[in-house]
């Protein structure tokens, strides 16, 4: 009886953590530790479908910070884009 109580504990131990590390891992933060919210307008500069981190105010002025660094290479503007957009 002792074992079937300590095998019961063990396997619903298992099933309440497995449940909680599931539910844990499934919310995406953003960097200020917020969650990322469904801009009501379409983002023009950094193009994400569905949830994200900013705005279109945040938006555009991540465009305006964009333009003013004047990047020539399009390799190199892409990739700074992606990041600038990504924080």
């Amino acid at each position: 009886m002792m074992k079937i109580m300590m095998r019961m504990n063990i396997f619903l131990s298992i099933q309440l953590f497995l449940f909680l590390i599931n539910h844990a891992l499934s919310l995406p933060l953003c960097t200020d530790l917020s969650a990322p919210v469904t801009p009501k307008t379409p983002l023009a500069f950094c193009n994400y479908n569905g949830s994200s981190c900013c705005d279109s105010t945040d938006d555009s002025n991540i465009k305006k910070q964009f333009e003013s660094m004047n990047i020539s290479q399009p390799a190199c503007a892409s990739v700074l884009k992606s990041i600038l957009c990504s924080v």
